[in-house]
């Protein structure tokens, strides 16, 4: 600021010693001049000025504070009495990209960093970056937008966690169904004749069927088989993230389907019930899924989830789940998290053979009523802030 008092005054000086003291000459001439000196220094700042945005944290809770750095540097002497930084964030659950604006003076020959932080009380993936920068003069006469290639274009997606609610349902064992399974357990023997866990010496109580003789022979002390446990997926949650551009805030639906969906997940792989969970990408253009049998894998199958997004087309994820299904028993039970259920999704459901068991969980707000199918599948609402009453007759 000081450079542009200190060129204003120089001018002015000038002005009165080549027109020999003619004080309204001056005075205009200045008046004409000073808009055309700060637009000249506006626009060779324009080409000084660099930002980048840094964020560190890569997942918090819905309400918690994620910290942002934002640095400016001014490499001139020119000194930009205000910058309009504009912030560009959209959430999965969103149809809109928003915007936040940052307005500060940038110091010559200085770097600078702002800190600042925002939070979300809806849950998904959050894409920032910096959409734009601005310049203005000190009367605020010329603005100059800086160049792309001057601030990084970098975006930062942080993860908003849902809390999972303690949920108590009760829980059916499905292993007498004979569900298939290519996997066993590396820790626990199981009753699977067609792998062998291991070799041991024979305990009393051992079943003499599986003695194994010939190394008996070998060792001239008895030997036992145990046999394998397969990892058997009894349960399958499906969600649909269709919600449809009529519904009634979209957010909250959103939010509903992912915490009901990381709450059942919870509650299995607390009881150490294996399962599958499953929704359809508009990034990948598939089916993602991810197998949860400890608190690690968990983890990783809810950031799997919240990065899928909102689909655009109905009935994506059963599409995607029963396409080239040999009609070949897989789950115990295959639970389906969804706002909208149709009539060709319930049918393709119920004939898919996937599952022994089906059940439709309905996300919907109080006081709305949904279509419901004709079908025989199971199909419970389950209402927007109130999760854990709306499936607490629910048996897994």
């Amino acid at each position: 600021m000081v450079f542009i008092y200190f060129a204003a005054l120089i001018a002015t000086v000038l002005f009165y010693i080549l027109y020999d003291g003619n004080i309204s000459f001056m005075i205009c001439a200045f008046t004409v001049l000073l808009p055309v000196m700060l637009t000249i220094m506006n626009l060779i700042a324009r080409f000084c000025i660099k930002a980048e945005l840094r964020i560190d944290a890569q997942r918090c809770a819905a309400g918690q504070s994620v910290p942002m750095k934002l640095v400016i540097t001014n490499r001139c002497f020119i000194p930009v009495p205000m910058a309009e930084i504009t912030l560009a964030y959209r959430m999965s659950a969103g149809r809109n990209e928003e915007k936040m604006k940052i307005c500060t003076p940038v110091f010559p020959l200085n770097s600078q960093t702002l800190t600042a932080g925002f939070t979300s009380k809806h849950y998904g993936v959050i894409e920032c970056r910096i959409k734009s920068v601005k310049i203005f003069d000190l009367l605020r006469l010329s603005r100059f937008r800086i160049p792309r290639k001057s601030f990084t274009d970098t975006v930062y997606e942080i993860t908003v966690l849902p809390e999972v609610l303690p949920l108590n349902n009760a829980i059916s064992s499905y292993n007498e169904l004979g569900t298939d399974s290519s996997e066993f357990s590396q820790t626990k023997p199981g009753d699977d004749p067609s792998e062998i866990f291991g070799i041991r010496e024979y305990n009393d109580g051992d079943k003499l069927s599986r003695i194994h003789w010939k190394l008996t022979a070998k060792t001239d002390s008895l030997m036992v088989k145990d046999y394998s446990l397969p990892l058997v997926e009894c349960c399958m949650i499906v969600t649909d993230f269709f919600i449809s551009s009529s519904a009634r805030s979209s957010e909250d639906l959103y939010d509903t389907e992912i915490q009901l969906s990381l709450s059942l997940s919870s509650l299995l792989e607390a009881n150490e019930i294996r399962h599958r969970t499953a929704a359809y990408s508009e990034l990948t253009r598939q089916l993602e899924e991810a197998v949860v049998y400890d608190e690690g894998s968990a983890l990783e199958s809810a950031l799997l989830l919240l990065s899928c997004g909102i689909s655009r087309n109905r009935d994506t994820s059963v599409a995607a789940l029963t396409s080239g299904s040999e009609a070949v028993q897989r789950y115990g039970h295959l639970l389906y998290i969804c706002s909208e259920f149709t009539q060709s999704a319930a049918d393709q459901l119920a004939v898919s053979g996937l599952a022994y068991r089906y059940t439709v969980l309905l996300c919907c707000h109080e006081g709305d009523e949904p279509e419901i199918p004709d079908t025989e599948i199971d199909i419970i609402p389950v209402y927007c802030g109130n999760i854990s009453r709306s499936v607490e007759g629910l048996v897994i």
